[in-house]
């Protein structure tokens, strides 16, 4: 749990914090959750969630249980701080901490602030200071019990982490090595490899209250995927974590604002994320159109803008891309941006439609999503059906001299093509 990405989904009360310092720690497993749980319900109180009593009850509970409510390595409040951003990126661009609300029922907090988290901090301590052992917990050490500490090999052992992007990949097999040679080299290029989408979240715009809410509904779409594969109602499992996520949707907004795009075509609207990320910065007169061939995920994206006041801009189409298309062309439509992320297979016919018709108008610009997928061709291996799928779309594109384009290495890959003539 330590290691996996991208969590779009419900999560455990007592495990949004607590990842970031439980290792350094040298705490057992139990009383680093204690002291999540203590503290979550600490913010349970302020955020009006629970009452006081309620609060205490949970902290004594804990305490009686001779686990652990503070730990001196919460003192550190910048790496606390740290572990909420990378969770925060973890969990699809959501903080989604689940908190008492009340006690016997869930919610959520999204909203902490650093200087929020920095203050609360020292008031939690304080408030733990009056309870048996000053907060702390009985055998609270990994080495109190004869356990190794898990200091002593600096990271604890990955094996099924499970690989999204290239640099998941790259720390899935320094992982590896390091369990096989124990370097400290390697413990920290590891740890620098895997703060990367945690930095890009922290420092990259804040998406809107309506594309957060996009993040937090689809996190729990799962099961409602595989209910409605199973009833044939999809042509194919999605999952949430399909979903384009806060980096790239600021970076398409970037692009509509800087290119002055009016017109935009996304293919593959899934929960409508990308969608709405780029109607909000396109002008009022702006539109855009955007195919989905699954009609529950167009369906779920029209309730996902509805609260949106961008919404007049989005025109969804239901269908085959290469129907849609060929509707759009025999329609004379001409995009500024095309957004193309659907299945990886189709890439490269997709992408000569889109040109040989017209569709991505002289000096707009494509962009095309997975474009490195899951860092298949980087591991040297055979490569997937969407695997090749991407490696043929970018192959075609290096073919083609109407197309300057370059690859950011985005989550997963993001290809820029500009359509020169």
């Amino acid at each position: 749990n330590l290691w996996e990405t991208h969590q779009c989904r419900p999560h455990a009360y007592g495990h949004t914090w607590s990842p970031g310092y439980e290792l350094p720690s040298g705490m057992l497993h139990g009383h680093a959750v204690g002291t999540c749980m203590g503290f979550g319900a600490f913010l349970a109180l302020k955020a009006d969630f629970i009452t006081e009593t309620e609060m205490h009850r949970t902290l004594k509970v804990i305490s009686d249980c001779e686990l652990c409510l503070w730990h001196p390595v919460m003192e550190d409040g910048a790496a606390v701080w740290r572990s909420q951003v990378a969770m925060i990126e973890k969990r699809g661009g959501n903080l989604c901490a689940p908190l008492p609300r009340p006690l016997g029922s869930s919610g959520y907090l999204n909203d902490l602030s650093e200087d929020e988290l920095l203050r609360d901090l020292q008031a939690y301590k304080e408030l733990c200071l009056s309870y048996p052992r000053g907060g702390r917990g009985v055998e609270e050490h990994c080495v109190d019990v004869g356990l190794e500490d898990p200091q002593a090999k600096k990271m604890a052992p990955v094996h099924d982490r499970f690989v999204v992007t290239p640099t998941d990949l790259v720390v899935t097999k320094l992982n590896k090595a390091q369990n096989e040679n124990d370097r400290d080299a390697i413990s920290q290029a590891v740890k620098m490899l895997d703060g990367v989408d945690g930095m890009v979240a922290k420092y990259s715009s804040q998406p809107s209250d309506a594309l957060r809410n996009i993040s937090m509904q689809t996190a729990k779409t799962n099961p409602l995927w595989a209910e409605a594969e199973q009833k044939g109602d999809t042509t194919r499992l999605m999952e949430a974590e399909m979903i384009s996520g806060q980096a790239e949707g600021q970076l398409l907004a970037l692009l509509v604002r800087f290119g002055q795009v009016k017109n935009i075509l996304d293919i593959g609207t899934f929960t409508g994320y990308s969608s709405l990320a780029m109607a909000e910065a396109l002008p009022e007169d702006g539109h855009l159109v955007t195919l989905e061939r699954e009609a529950v995920a167009a369906e779920m994206a029209s309730q996902n803008w509805e609260a949106s006041p961008h919404k007049s801009k989005i025109e969804s189409r239901v269908g085959e891309a290469h129907e849609l298309l060929a509707a759009l062309a025999s329609e004379g439509a001409s995009f500024d941006l095309v957004f193309l992320d659907v299945d990886k297979p189709g890439y490269l016919a997709l992408y000569q439609t889109i040109m040989d018709t017209g569709l991505l108008r002289v000096g707009g610009l494509i962009a095309v999503d997975n474009t490195m997928y899951k860092g298949e061709e980087l591991s040297g291996e055979q490569l997937s059906v969407n695997g090749e799928g991407a490696r043929a779309l970018n192959a075609g594109l290096l073919a083609d001299d109407r197309v300057h384009q370059v690859m950011l290495p985005l989550r997963d890959g993001l290809t820029l093509a500009h359509r020169l003539h």
